[in-house]
């Protein structure tokens, strides 16, 4: 399995799939980009590429342009006060292009002018998601991490491509706060440990490697690194699979300490 198919779909048409897929489902996804006003302010897309999807946004303001963003295609534009401070936000996706990547997430908060508050590089791990996950008024960002996608050359289709990753807002910027919400993070867990097996004939041992690594890596976020290889070694029951997530250990942990950095304000 190489990078050069385009999607998943197309892999199961041609009957060539090798590796069962391990995503986590896509995040709710907005209706066709077109003009929206934002409060005081106004999103105008244009241009039209291959994917009949405009190619730019204008943010504009009494029809005033005051800044542009352009990719191979805009996907997705939504307004909210997802802080309840009582200032509108605009977050735009933009698509670069290929088989399996990369998606960017930005956000705008809009008031007297624009200040961009956000810019993910989601990579493969495409969709959001606004939810007040703890009742407080203010709306958490669910994204995804595809940090592990072709991990040691596992098939992309294999690999943990989307792992949960919440966002806060608070004082003036976005902050990885994923710990906090074990319940986001338990149904994926759940998820990749039901794909662990022993390999056999009918089970690919890259299959087994990934949902593996996906095992560890939530078992990681979770506090619970030992329990969750524990729980790896008694459903896969293989010496190689554990040989393998041994290597991987602290790499997975570096990655842990590390995602918040994947998290920027635009200006870095």
């Amino acid at each position: 399995m190489t990078r050069q198919f385009a999607s998943l779909a197309q892999l199961l048409a041609l009957g060539g799939l090798v590796c069962a897929a391990i995503v986590t489902p896509g995040w709710a996804q907005g209706a066709p980009v077109t003009r929206m006003p934002c409060g005081a302010y106004e999103a105008v897309p244009s241009g039209v590429g291959s994917a009949g999807k405009p190619t730019r946004l204008s943010i504009q303001k009494g029809g005033r342009l005051l800044l542009t963003i352009s990719d191979w295609s805009i996907t997705r534009v939504d307004c909210a006060d997802f802080n309840n401070d009582k200032t509108l936000e605009l977050l735009v996706t933009t698509y670069s292009g290929g088989a399996h990547c990369c998606e960017t997430l930005r956000a705008w908060a809009l008031g007297t002018s624009p200040r961009q508050i956000l810019e993910f590089a989601g990579g493969n791990a495409d969709g959001f998601e606004l939810r007040d996950l703890d009742g407080d008024g203010r709306m958490e960002l669910l994204i995804g991490d595809d940090s592990f996608a072709y991990f040691d050359d596992l098939c992309y289709a294999c690999s943990p491509s989307h792992l949960p990753m919440v966002a806060c807002y608070a004082d003036g910027a976005f902050q990885d706060c994923t710990r906090r919400f074990p319940e986001v993070l338990r149904p994926a867990l759940t998820r990749y440990l039901d794909r662990v097996k022993p390999p056999d004939a009918d089970t690919d041992i890259e299959q087994v490697e990934g949902a593996a690594l996906g095992v560890l890596a939530i078992s990681v976020l979770l506090g619970e690194e030992d329990k969750g290889v524990e729980a790896v070694r008694q459903a896969a029951a293989s010496e190689a699979v554990m040989k393998w997530l041994e290597r991987a250990r602290p790499k997975v942990r570096d990655w842990a300490e590390a995602r918040r950095r994947k998290i920027k304000d635009g200006r870095q």
